[in-house]
């Protein structure tokens, strides 16, 4: 399961939220307060290291900029260079 796969089906402020945290406990707290059931495979996402893993942070393949934002459509908008890219 990838990070895509693991954040369907979640708003766009959910996915921010998500990507936002910092630690498994975050990540589970959070789904906990968005009434968010995960499967238990997206729980052993969570547990191996998951988004809350720095290898999982969205930089743009052109600039390295973090400034990034997801499109309606999954891919993402560098806002430093205006690259549109597919993580």
């Amino acid at each position: 399961m990838n990070k895509r796969e693991l954040l369907k089906g979640l708003t766009k402020e959910q996915r921010k939220k998500a990507m936002s945290t910092t630690s498994h406990e975050e990540l589970l707290e959070l789904a906990k307060e968005e009434g968010i059931e995960l499967t238990n495979e997206q729980l052993e996402v969570i547990s191996g290291g998951g988004i809350c893993s720095a290898g999982y942070q969205v930089t743009c393949p052109k600039c390295d900029s973090l400034d990034v934002d997801e499109l309606p459509d999954g891919r993402y908008k560098c806002n430093k260079c205006h690259k549109e890219f597919e993580d």
